[in-house]
C-alpha cells in the first residue's frame, strides 16, 4: 500500500521562520520554513519545503507576506518526533501587506 500522497494547495499567509537548509537533491538545495495562515476559525501553521531557485536565502524570511502554490506531501515512517507532512512549494510570490 502506498501511503504517500500529493494534493495541490494555494495559501496566502506570513512566513514565521527564516530559511533553514533541509536537503540537496540533484544539485538543488531545499530549505524549510513555516507559514502562518489566518482562517475565519483561527490560525494554522504549515511546514514548507522550498527549492533554492525560488528564494533568496540570504534575506530574512520572517514576516514576509506570501502567496504560495504547492503540494501537500506525506512521508510515513521516518522518525517519531519529526513531522512527516510538508508543503513542497512550486511557486512563491511576495505580497504587499494590506493595511486594515
Amino acid at each position: 500500500m502506498n501511503r504517500n500522497y500529493h494534493e495541490t494547495v494555494n495559501l496566502y499567509g506570513s512566513l514565521i521562520s527564516d530559511f533553514l537548509f533541509n536537503h540537496t537533491n540533484h544539485r538543488e538545495s531545499y530549505y524549510r520554513t513555516k507559514i502562518s495562515v489566518r482562517y475565519p476559525e483561527g490560525i494554522e501553521q504549515y511546514d514548507l519545503i522550498i527549492p533554492d531557485h525560488l528564494i533568496d536565502v540570504t534575506l530574512p524570511a520572517t514576516g514576509r507576506a506570501v502567496d504560495i502554490i504547492g503540494e501537500f506531501r506525506a512521508f510515513p515512517g521516518r522518525r517519531q518526533d519529526d513531522d512527516n507532512c510538508y508543503i513542497y512549494v512550486n511557486s512563491i510570490m511576495e505580497r504587499q501587506r494590506q493595511v486594515a
